[in-house]
């Protein structure tokens, strides 16, 4: 009951750390559903990839009253800078991540890697999904990382490669 006087004169932004067990859907606060039930908007930040210690990627997840709340944001932490960039959504930066292994394997001269070329060489383990991946190679093309060739059909699939600098 005290917030409730509080928040009628003022803004207040609340901390809470998890429950050991977590909690999926704004459910992830200590005790009773009270404080996540007060509140106009939950920001819940979680590790990208919960696998990787290192990493310096985090997903801030917003659930709110309104629509305007976003929905996620991957932000990175850049040490040297001290600062968090924002990445976008987790859609947007897995494309940014995709398209960075691309432009590292691509040759410097014509006639290029196609997409069946990339997905067998793929670094790690495992390839991103082929619609990903084309997704990335369109982009990458329409934002000038690197130059394609080819129709895209039968007899001329799309290449794709850097001009040298």
């Amino acid at each position: 009951m005290p917030l409730h006087g509080i928040a009628e004169r003022a803004a207040l932004l609340l901390l809470h750390h998890p429950r050991k067990s977590d909690g999926k859907e704004a459910t992830a606060s200590r005790g009773s559903g009270a404080l996540p039930a007060f509140v106009d908007t939950i920001l819940e930040l979680r590790r990208h990839d919960a696998e990787n210690r290192e990493s310096t990627k985090r997903v801030l997840t917003g659930f709110g009253r309104w629509d305007e709340t976003p929905a996620e944001l991957v932000i990175e932490l850049d040490a040297t800078a001290h600062t968090y960039y924002a990445l976008g959504d987790r859609q947007t930066a897995a494309l940014d991540d995709i398209r960075e292994t691309i432009r590292a394997m691509l040759p410097r001269e014509r006639p290029g890697h196609g997409y069946e070329d990339l997905r067998d060489a793929w670094p790690g383990d495992k390839p991103p999904t082929k619609s990903l991946l084309l997704e990335a190679l369109r982009t990458g093309t329409d934002q000038g990382l690197w130059f394609r060739d080819g129709t895209g059909k039968k007899g001329s699939p799309f290449t794709h490669w850097i001009q040298p600098p």
